[in-house]
């Protein structure tokens, strides 16, 4: 009898241990999701704060430093590189789409960034993206007619990146980044 209680006994601890070990593994794998999530909304954070900051630099024309603007997408004008010529630089976030296959990720969808037509689709898993716009007589708006470009003053943008797969069956690992933009150069 004794034989047998070692035998449940060793059964039972080695399948604790495994248990363990499992548990271990998919805690590694969450914390990589959230990893990665992280250094997606970080790195796109920092390329989109480059941009916003310069919008209206370099903008020599009669023509209003933000040449459209929803709530999704803007496009506008920025010396980004200090050459004193102004590129054309546009964001856009198209969730209008099918999802690419890329990711197993339901909700990442298209994020685009071209300057002056040079179209760049970011490898990153955005799942959404939001621009609004306080005007110059205080009220938000998140589609600014053409007419309205010109009374932009502030800019409000969220992103949201998630994990490109599950973590724990169905959840994804998600990171925000959240900025207010006031750029100094936007004509109004």
């Amino acid at each position: 009898m004794n034989i047998y209680i070692s035998f449940f006994v060793g059964g039972v601890l080695l399948m604790s241990l495994i248990f363990l070990q499992v548990n271990m593994s998919q805690n590694s794998v969450d914390t990589t999701f959230a990893t990665i999530s992280s250094k997606q909304v970080e790195s796109l954070g920092g390329l989109l704060d480059h941009d916003f900051r310069k919008m209206g630099m370099g903008n020599t024309g009669s023509g209003t430093s933000i040449q459209s603007a929803d709530s999704n997408a803007i496009t506008f004008v920025a010396d980004l590189d200090k050459d004193l010529v102004a590129e054309v630089v546009t964001w856009k976030y198209d969730n209008t789409g099918i999802s690419p296959a890329e990711t197993p990720n339901p909700n990442d969808y298209s994020f685009i960034r071209s300057v002056n037509s040079q179209v760049d689709t970011l490898a990153a898993v955005v799942t959404r993206f939001r621009l609004n716009y306080r005007m110059s007589d205080g009220t938000m708006n998140p589609s600014p007619s053409a007419a309205q470009l010109e009374e932009i003053s502030t800019i409000y943008v969220e992103m949201i990146c998630e994990s490109p797969a599950p973590v724990n069956g169905s959840a994804y690992a998600k990171s925000t980044w959240r900025k207010v933009f006031t750029p100094a150069n936007l004509q109004f």
